[in-house]
């Protein structure tokens, strides 16, 4: 969830199932193929799960000042070549401690979809 960012799906090819809750506590989902969009307020837990093996998502965030982008860049490593990385980065634990307050993400590990 995000306080203050806004944020964009987009699918570029294969299948990934959105999911949002509006401050109310509706909840929704949807199944976004190949040329959908799914947005998602502000201040709305939501996730998003990988339906089909090569699918491809781009996320657009905007909030104050990039700071959304910033995370990213934070709990990553830099790479020399394009492409995915032979071996999967996973940074350490201290860090998901204290990035994510810094740039606006709150992780709700408790947070149960009905949806």
């Amino acid at each position: 969830m995000h306080a203050d960012t806004y944020e964009v799906f987009f699918v570029t090819d294969g299948a990934v199932r959105l999911y949002v809750e509006e401050p109310d506590g509706t909840q929704h989902t949807k199944l976004l193929t190949s040329g959908d969009f799914g947005f998602v307020p502000k201040n709305c837990p939501h996730a998003y799960r990988i339906e089909r093996n090569g699918s491809r998502i781009v996320g657009v965030a905007s909030g104050p000042s990039g700071t959304f982008e910033r995370f990213f860049e934070n709990l990553g490593t830099p790479t020399e070549s394009l492409g995915l990385p032979q071996e999967p980065y996973v940074p350490e634990p201290q860090k998901f401690g204290t990035v994510p307050q810094q740039y606006d993400v709150r992780f709700l590990p408790q947070h149960q979809w009905k949806v």
